[in-house]
Formats: structure tokens, sequence, C-alpha cells
């Protein structure tokens, strides 16, 4: 889909107003502070999910290894809301940027340990995962017009300063821009993930 200037506007205001994720009350953190506090940071594909109970598990695959990682390694993530404003979630087959942190045993913020206890149970062969800032740090790639993109919305604060955020709050680095022209679902910028991709290696050198 393409857009013009005017339209842009209109979209992102309708957006900000409509938008459950965007209108949810849960503050932001920036792709750098995940990246450098992950235990894990990866490109991969979810290819299984399973119910634990009344939580949901999902497994991903390593694409892409950032840190903690290495191609082709099975992670296993909690995917369903675990506290207040979390979003954790998966979907079958997506391709998804994460940042993940191993899950710990002295999290006073788990609204129900039991679900969580649960799952931990389950885990013998592997530890379990969370996706770090209570969903944040899960992000889908789109495939879209021969490229491979994420949705971002801009945020203005007056004085000319602005930064683009995902869905989920997710505050990309300075610099980074949309892809002319490209608009995603739900009326996003499209962000090139290659240009995503390449500030993670600048914030997470080999």
């Amino acid at each position: 889909m393409r857009f013009n200037h005017g339209q842009s506007i209109l979209a992102l205001a309708l957006v900000s107003i409509h938008s459950p994720a965007f209108g949810a009350p849960k503050a932001g953190t920036s792709l750098a502070v995940l990246a450098q506090n992950a235990d894990v940071a990866l490109r991969g594909r979810v290819v299984f999910i399973k119910r634990v109970g009344e939580l949901r598990l999902a497994d991903v695959v390593v694409k892409t290894p950032y840190k903690g990682a290495t191609t082709g390694q099975r992670f296993t993530f909690v995917a369903s809301r675990l506290k207040s404003h979390d979003s954790s979630d998966a979907k079958w087959g997506e391709d998804v940027l994460l940042f993940l942190q191993r899950d710990r045993h002295d999290d006073p913020t788990v609204e129900d340990i039991s679900l969580l206890r649960r799952a931990r149970e389950s885990m013998v062969d592997r530890p379990l995962y969370r996706i770090m800032h209570i969903g944040s740090g899960r992000v889908p790639i789109v495939a879209k017009e021969g490229g491979e993109f994420i949705g971002a919305k801009r945020v203005h604060w007056g004085e000319g300063r602005s930064a683009l955020f995902t869905a989920d709050q997710l505050e990309l680095p300075q610099g980074l821009k949309p892809a002319e022209d490209i608009l995603m679902t739900g009326y996003l910028y499209a962000v090139r993930f290659a240009d995503v991709e390449s500030a993670i290696r600048r914030i997470l050198p080999r």
C-alpha cells in the first residue's frame, strides 16, 4: 500500500488514538537497552507452540544469532501474559526478532506464580526464557514488496525531536528511517530489517 505525506499523518493519528498497543499504559524501552541486557538476542522462526495449563510456551529456532546463541539452536520462551501490561506472544511460523532473558525464580512481579511454576516443571532438557520488557522484546519481521520490514510509528516530542517506536513501545535507534511509500498493516511505517540488524550489530560488536 502506498500513501502520501498527508495520509501518513492522519493514519498515525488514528493509530495513536485507537490502537490498543499504543494506548496501553506500558512504559517504553529502547532496542539498545534490551540488546545490552538480554541473555539471548536472535532472529529466528517460531516452530512450535504448546500449552502447559493456561500458559503458552513457544519454541524458536535461531536463524541469525546476535548474542548468547548459535545458528540452529532452539529456545523455549513464555508466550503468555504473566503480569500487568504484559504483551508476550508468539505466532506459529512467524519470523521474529527476539530479546530473551532466562527465567528467574525470584521475580516478585509475576501475578500468578502457579502458572509459571508448572511451565518450569515441564522444562526438563533446557532452560525456560521470557521475552524482555513484558513483551517489547518480540518484533515480528514481515516480508513485503520484495523486502523485509518491521512496523514502527514516529513519536514527536516537540522542538524537532522524534523517535521511531515499534507497536510494543520499543524505541529504535536514532538514524533509522522508514522506507519511502510503504505502509504496514495498522498504518505503521515500514523500517527495513537490514537497517535494524545493522544497528544491533553496532550495539553488540562481535
